[in-house]
Order: C-alpha cells, then structure tokens, then sequence
C-alpha cells in the first residue's frame, strides 16, 4: 500500500486526487466539501456529477482473483471472508494467466560429453 506524504508546502493544499474505486475517501477538513450526506448500502457514489463507483457487492470472485495476485479459491474465499467484503461468487473460469506463472522449466538433462583438455568443451546461454 503507498501513502501519499503531505510537505509543508502541500500540507494547506485544497488538490484532490480521486480514485473512484477506493473503498473509503478522507478528507482533511469537512468544509471543503458540500452536500455531505451518508452513504446507504446499494446506492452508487456519485463523484463530481459524473463518475460513479458501483457498490464493492457487485465484483465477482474471479475479479477478486485478478486483483489479489492470482491465489487459490481456498484462500480467496478466506481472504475475503475474513474482511467482510460481499462479493457475487461464481465459477470462475480457468485463470488464462495461473497456469503460465505457475510452471516450471525442465531441468536440462545430464551430459555425457567428455574432454580431454581445457576449452574442448564451452557450455554458453545464447
């Protein structure tokens, strides 16, 4: 997670720096906002008249798995559980990038290749 440092020249700043996606935003001080009301489940986030983040309810299981580095079911379930984030769970199909990241090479098979003197024989990674 990164933190944004505040300087003492951006300390009495009134810049924002949105990300509609977040879970939670803070503000400094409450009087640079307008209109503040609380937020009810299930209503969308309405950010300046024209963005809007949906409610975090309506994000399946398998975006999850992207966002989260590509764990296993068992752990995403987990995971998610034990924050309480609802999420729509679905059978997910397979993870075009999973299987990639989680192969492994062949180890070369052994030589029996033979020199009689130095430099007979160079092995080089081309």
């Amino acid at each position: 997670m990164q933190a944004m440092v505040v300087s003492p020249a951006s300390k009495n700043s009134k810049t924002w720096f949105f990300d509609t996606g977040a879970t939670h935003h803070l503000a400094q001080d409450i009087e640079t906002l307008s209109d503040v009301q609380a937020y009810k489940e299930n209503e969308q986030v309405i950010v300046g008249n024209v963005f809007y983040t949906p409610t975090m309810s309506n994000i399946t299981s398998s975006i999850w798995h992207s966002r989260l580095g590509h764990p296993i079911d068992d752990i995403l379930i987990k995971t998610l559980d034990s924050c309480n984030i609802t999420y729509q769970r679905n059978k997910r199909d397979v993870c075009s990038a999973c299987p990639v990241a989680k192969s492994h090479k062949l180890p070369f098979s052994l030589s029996n290749s033979r020199v009689s003197h130095p430099l007979a024989l160079i092995h080089t990674d081309l």
